[in-house]
Order: C-alpha cells, then structure tokens, then sequence
C-alpha cells in the first residue's frame, strides 16, 4: 500500500505482531484503481466501509481502526457516520492534513462543525 511506501512499513509491521492488519490505499492512489475524480471524502468513508464489511464481516471483537493525515479525516468520519460498527478510532497526524492545493476541493462547511 501507499502507507507502506512512504515509510508506514515499521508501524504495520508493530501492528502485526498483537492484531490482524488491513492496509489498504485510497482511491486513485497507491495500489487502488483510478476512477474518474474529483473525489469527495465522503467516497473514502463509504470505500472503507466497503473494505470493512468485505474484511471483517459480522465480528463480536472490535476493530480498531487507524487513519493518518487525510486518513484520521475518514477515520473520524467512518467513526460519526457508522458508530454501528462498533469501531474504536486512532487519529494520526491529523493536523497535518491541508486542502491539497490549487485544484483541491474542501469539504463541505459542515465537515467540521461535527467536531
């Protein structure tokens, strides 16, 4: 995954030794396909419900679920939006996380009254 290419290598591997690990890339990075974008943080939520329920299924233990940088934005949101999955959320790095640019599209107002 991307995670693993910039250097997030040690800390999954940290990971592995206590829990079962799912990386996975967000659309149109990394290892994931490219669809026609612009793409919306809401898209990712939904991607990482879909990798959830594919992965985990109907589980009685917690998954934990760990997102940095654009990722803790997500991680949160999964967190808000799906609180029927029962997750617990570790957000990295999330200060970091700016808009992406030029052509970036922000989120919506909202986004951030929810906080």
């Amino acid at each position: 995954t991307r995670a693993r290419q910039n250097g997030g290598e040690r800390l999954v591997r940290s990971l592995t030794r206590h829990r079962e690990v799912i990386a996975f890339d967000n659309r149109g990075v990394g290892a994931s396909g490219v669809p026609p974008g612009p793409y919306q943080l809401q898209q990712m939520v939904q991607d990482s419900v879909a990798v959830l329920e594919a992965a985990c299924g109907a589980r009685d233990t917690p998954v934990h679920v760990l997102g940095a940088s654009m990722g803790g934005m997500i991680a949160q949101k999964l967190g808000l939006q799906h609180r029927e999955l029962g997750l617990s959320l570790v957000s990295l790095v999330l200060g970091c996380t700016g808009h992406g640019g030029k052509t970036a599209i922000p989120p919506p107002p909202d986004f951030f009254q929810t906080f």
